[in-house]
């Protein structure tokens, strides 16, 4: 579901949502970076194989909503891919309408929202698939023929510098010796 979400919302913004995903799962599953206005959007992807009475239903522990302005995308995936509605919410607004339990000692939030709502606390945050990247695209719409900049070989040396000292913090991190060539 996660790289079919990442693929919708890169083709969709036209190239102007790029996304990082992270070496380690801790309640994000990846940050869009909007280019054009250098925003970075936590967010994080549900998603289901089956509806239930034409309903989908979501089951978040508490404790793996760790960002309140965090992204949330939940929708039904399938063989055939991303079903045809798509709930985009923020994580504070989707603890403010889902339904708050204990399941299994843990404290979780449930949602459960049909895909063709009529009258529902989540309809303002269903949209169809192919409107997907709108909500994180806040207003800032990519311009026509929107393409990233292209980095100038000097700055590519930067980059790579940078990448290599966040790849030496992670190795530090864990304790893995570096393999010596």
């Amino acid at each position: 579901m996660e790289f079919r979400v990442w693929a919708e919302l890169i083709e969709q913004s036209g190239g102007a949502l790029h996304i990082f995903l992270p070496l380690l799962d801790r309640g994000l599953d990846g940050v869009a970076h909007r280019l054009t206005d250098r925003a970075y959007l936590p967010l994080q992807v549900k998603g289901r194989a089956a509806l239930r009475d034409g309903s989908l239903t979501i089951v978040v522990r508490d404790d793996s909503l760790v960002d309140d302005d965090a992204w949330m995308i939940c929708g039904l995936s399938t063989s055939a891919g991303l079903g045809e509605e798509v709930l985009v919410v923020q994580e504070r607004d989707f603890k403010r309408l889902a339904s708050r339990s204990v399941f299994d000692g843990h404290d979780v939030y449930e949602a459960i929202f049909s895909m063709h709502p009529h009258a529902s606390r989540w309809a303002e945050f269903l949209r169809p698939r192919d409107r997907l990247a709108e909500p994180l695209m806040a207003g800032v719409p990519a311009p026509p023929g929107f393409s990233r900049p292209a980095v100038a070989p000097a700055d590519r040396t930067h980059s790579w510098l940078g990448f290599l000292g966040e790849a030496e913090v992670v190795r530090r991190l864990f304790g893995a010796p570096l393999s010596s060539r």
